[in-house]
């Protein structure tokens, strides 16, 4: 699996496990404005930020059951994604109060996917 994908995956599961569409859109832009080597690409679209490449990985991860076939983003199994990430990448927030302020946009987002925790 492309490490985007687990990215994605982990980070929906710290998040609810579950996103509208423009919110991931809007969090992984964030995210990948931080990063050294963006996870996706953006490019200006309507409701802001918009990555082809997130579109694409949602219909493949879709198509191999990982996500549910609907409007939103949606795990679909209680799968543990985050440790198909490095020890030293997760993203798991220490406790739910810190999962709503990434939503939020009140934390600082990181240069690399691995200071999430930090």
């Amino acid at each position: 699996m492309l490490y985007r994908r687990k990215v994605l995956l982990a980070l929906l599961e710290a998040l609810g496990r579950q996103k509208t569409k423009t919110d991931l859109q809007k969090l992984l832009f964030l995210l990948s404005m931080k990063q050294d080597q963006p996870s996706y690409h953006f490019v200006p679209y309507r409701f802001g930020c918009y990555s082809f490449s997130l579109d694409a990985d949602k219909r493949a991860l879709t198509k191999h059951g990982l996500l549910k076939d609907c409007d939103m983003w949606a795990l679909a199994s209680r799968e543990n994604y985050q440790r198909r990430l490095p020890q030293s990448r997760r993203l798991v927030p220490s406790n739910q109060t810190r999962a709503r302020s990434i939503h939020r946009g009140v934390w600082q987002y990181p240069k690399s996917v691995g200071d999430v925790v930090q």
